[in-house]
């Protein structure tokens, strides 16, 4: 995988919908949850080109997967203490599903490819 694979298309295009958004964060959450998501993020987006240049994928792939989940808690976070609008939740909440899709896919190809007593390690 490239850097120009769909999910690091995907993740690109989510980083730069997502940092304007969390820019217009109330200052108090701004140091805390905005950074907290933006940390997320880039913590996925690290996972999964670690994972595309490596022979242990398996393990960066589903490390990569936690964090997207742990992603999607904190954009409905800031929805919830109205940081984020319904409509800027949405929007995100569509972009993080789509990227979750290809790493999903990602996921099953890697499984179907691996001997069933890696998998179990």
């Amino acid at each position: 995988m490239s850097g120009t694979s769909p999910i690091f298309v995907k993740t690109s295009d989510l980083l730069v919908w997502l940092e304007p958004a969390l820019a217009k964060f109330p200052k108090e959450q701004r140091f805390r949850l905005a950074a907290r998501i933006e940390d997320s993020l880039m913590r996925f987006y690290d996972l999964i080109l670690h994972a595309a240049r490596t022979k242990n994928q398996l393990f960066l792939l589903k490390e990569a997967d936690l964090e997207l989940e742990r992603l999607r808690m904190l954009v409905r976070a800031a929805k919830d203490i109205k940081a984020m609008s319904f409509q800027q939740y949405q929007t995100a909440s569509e972009k993080i599903n789509e990227v979750g899709k290809i790493l999903g896919s990602w996921l099953n190809k890697l499984k179907e490819a691996t001997p069933a007593e890696t998998l179990a390690e």
